[in-house]
């Protein structure tokens, strides 16, 4: 069983194992949002819709490995 998790807080990598995660740019969101926010005060924003697109990242640590080969199924039991 893997496990991913999503944000990437400091404990994931305090706990053995180390999780998996996807990071968020959160400095970006914020920044963004902010840019955003100070274009309506000011009356710069259109009415058309903005599409806004930040990058996450993977970080991959010890929480994840390869899928098991499948076990063949038994034909049959008697």
């Amino acid at each position: 069983m893997s496990i991913v998790g999503f944000d990437d807080f400091d404990w994931m990598s305090a706990l053995s194992p180390y999780l998996t995660t996807v990071a968020q740019p959160v400095d970006d969101f914020a920044s963004t949002a902010w840019r955003l926010l100070m274009r309506r005060l000011k009356g710069d924003m259109g009415t058309d819709v903005e599409r806004i697109e930040l990058p996450c990242t993977l970080k991959v640590r010890e929480s994840i490995g390869p899928a098991r080969p499948r076990l063949k199924a038994v034909a049959e039991i008697r």
